[in-house]
């Protein structure tokens, strides 16, 4: 810390160690790779509580497990997906500045950031002209190069009342391609999430979240909107000791993954869903309840 500056650097080195093994046809994919991963922060104090940041780091995103199965399994007799064994992680440069604000009941973040990343990983969808039947699995294809604003902010109007929020609006170009076919890619989009809480009488908990996702473009179509609304209710009972909850999870049951899918001689439309619309009333009592100790969990 020098006067009103602030900096920190840092340096994390991560070695990777990933090896598949197809059984019944001894097929080894062995993958080793060490990568440095660099870190800077700066920061300047202003008067009136705003500060200035900036940032960089480079990042690495791994495939999960099931990308890298090479198993295929189905959502109806015609369309197959799968995972890809030979699929390498993503690497990303991000940039980001901004200023903080913080008032007498909450403050706010506003920031534009840019980030740049190789190996980028789509799930593509190939077709069978002659069977009719499409494949879905995971390739590196290329690069993509983002910029953004982003906006955070958190309020708390009265003692019983808290808001936080948050949005972000971007551009993304993405340059791929893959077994000679283009999959070159520009689009805008935004998300945005509100989470709102109340506290009646200091023993009713009320929460009500809104998520949502703009449409966007993909490499081989469209991803429509998605939103959903959660809430909650909560209330103490015996002194604290016990707590009986309200839970709603997509209270509209319009948490749905809507996309249009095409390619040159096939075009598909569809939805999907994780899980339904979803009501759980809990109560939990605690025996022998003391104050949790501070430290590590």
């Amino acid at each position: 810390k020098w006067g009103k500056f602030q900096g920190q650097l840092g340096l994390r080195a991560e070695y990777s160690d990933v090896k598949t093994n197809l059984v019944k046809t001894a097929t080894i994919n062995q993958r080793r790779y060490l990568d440095f991963f660099p870190s800077a922060n700066l920061s300047y104090e202003f008067k009136h509580q705003n500060n200035l940041q900036l940032s960089y780091s480079r990042r690495i995103s791994r495939p999960r497990f099931w990308s890298l199965l090479p198993f295929f399994g189905y959502s109806d007799a015609r369309n197959l997906f799968g995972g890809n064994p030979n699929l390498n992680p993503e690497y990303t440069h991000s940039i980001e500045l901004g200023h903080l604000k913080y008032f007498e009941k909450g403050s706010i973040l506003s920031s534009v950031y840019y980030r740049h990343t190789t190996g980028k990983n789509e799930r593509l969808v190939f077709s069978d002209s002659t069977t009719g039947i499409t494949q879905m699995y995971p390739v590196n294809i290329g690069l993509e190069n983002s910029l953004g604003l982003e906006l955070a902010l958190s309020y708390k109007p009265w003692a019983w009342w808290d808001v936080t929020g948050s949005a972000n609006f971007f551009r993304a170009i993405m340059q791929g391609e893959y077994l000679g076919v283009n999959y070159d890619n520009d689009t805008y989009a935004w998300t945005c999430n509100l989470k709102s809480k109340w506290t009646i009488a200091k023993i009713v908990h009320v929460q009500v979240s809104f998520n949502y996702n703009s449409p966007r473009l993909d490499p081989q179509g469209k991803l429509f909107a998605r939103y959903n609304i959660d809430a909650a209710l909560s209330v103490d009972l015996f002194n604290g000791k016990g707590s009986l909850t309200l839970n709603a999870r997509d209270i509209f049951n319009t948490r749905k993954r809507r996309y249009l899918i095409y390619g040159a001689d096939f075009s598909t439309e569809g939805s999907f869903q994780w899980r339904a619309r979803q009501v759980t009333l809990n109560f939990s009592y605690r025996l022998n309840q003391t104050t949790p100790k501070r430290g590590r969990k």
